[in-house]
């Protein structure tokens, strides 16, 4: 899963990690659902191509059960 790194922040409270790490996954399935935007789609495009990767589906962001 995505892991956010709070060292670099400043402030009097600690940050909800699983609630933002909850944000972004759901943002990735929305995005996975609904279409990715032209622009990034086509970086994640050229990515994939370079790299020999397949496109980017759900199962490759599954939730772990621990958070």
């Amino acid at each position: 899963p995505f892991n956010v790194s709070c060292d670099n922040l400043d402030g009097d409270c600690e940050p909800d990690r699983i609630a933002f790490q909850r944000k972004v996954h759901a943002q990735v399935m929305s995005y996975l659902t609904s279409g990715i935007p032209d622009r990034p789609a086509r970086f994640i495009t050229a990515l994939a191509e370079f790299y020999g990767r397949p496109s980017l589906t759900a199962s490759q962001f599954p939730w772990p059960d621990d958070l």
